[in-house]
This record gives structure tokens, sequence and C-alpha cells, in this order.
């Protein structure tokens, strides 16, 4: 390589690499506020066909505060981390609706083994709180149209 081709390739090389770390910076997840695990608790439904009416397809059925699974726990900071983790065991995707203190607060698609993400949640007061799942079937894998049981763990965080 001449002297100018070589200066060239440095510079290119270095453009590159800037363009890359600023990528990588950009796309990093933010620091996330200081996290203290609360506690966590399994939760799940051995046998749906008990709650399934209809489609069979939500499990456990009835209102957002009927037959919901809960853990319950204190909080006394300004927001907390609610995350689900479906069984590993699962043999289909469900969608995990996720309930704060008996309000649906979002739901997502979980994996086999995965979690829903996990919710930040603002507190409005300090003390006695609930959270609660309820599955909704994803036709797939074993599910051909009924849920027949689910299972996966609660875990809350307080955020500082």
């Amino acid at each position: 390589m001449t002297t100018t081709s070589t200066r060239r390739a440095v510079a290119r090389a270095a453009v590159i690499a800037a363009a890359t770390s600023l990528a990588a910076l950009t796309l990093a997840s933010p620091a996330s506020a200081d996290e203290t695990l609360i506690g966590q608790k399994y939760v799940g439904i051995d046998d749906c066909s008990r709650f399934n009416q209809g489609s069979g397809q939500i499990c456990p059925t009835g209102t957002p505060n009927y037959n919901l699974i809960q853990y319950a726990f204190e909080a006394n900071q300004p927001s907390i981390k609610v995350e689900f983790t479906a069984n590993a065991n699962h043999c289909a995707d469900m969608i995990a609706h996720l309930y704060f203190d008996g309000t649906e607060w979002g739901s997502n698609i979980v994996h086999p083994g995965q979690t829903d993400g996990g919710y930040e949640i603002p507190i409005d007061r300090s003390g006695h709180h609930f959270v609660a799942v309820r599955a909704e079937g994803v036709l797939g894998g074993c599910n051909t149209g009924t849920v027949s049981a689910w299972g996966g763990t609660i875990r809350v965080w307080q955020l500082t």
C-alpha cells in the first residue's frame, strides 16, 4: 500500500470505529434505578377446566378481582418493577395479563421460560398492594383452542 492509501484506510477504520461506538452507545439500555427485590411467588393453575368458559383461552376467567392468582406485598418507594416469568415446561406461548391493585396494567406474549419484559409501575401511596396474573392462550404448540394449565413466577422490586 502507498502512504496515501494507508492513511485513507486508517481514516476509514477510525470513522467506522467511531460510528460503531456511537451506535452501541445509542442502543445501550439506560442505566436503571437501584432495584431491591421485595419478593417473588410462584403462581399458576393446574386445571383451567374449572375456570374456562366460552373459548377456553382465558384462565382464570372472571372479573379482574375474581379468581386471579395474586401476590401481596408492602411498598414504600415511588415505583416498583414487576416481572412475570412463564414456566419453562409450557408447551405453548401465552399472553400474561398483569394486574396491579385490581386494574390491568399491561400484557405481553410470553414464551416458555421467558419473561414478559417487566413493568415499571408508579406507586401513589405507601402500604399494601398486590399484583396478579391471568393467562390467555395463544394457538400453537399444544394449544389447539383451550388453555389447560399455566404457571410461572412473579417478581417484585422496589425502585429507588
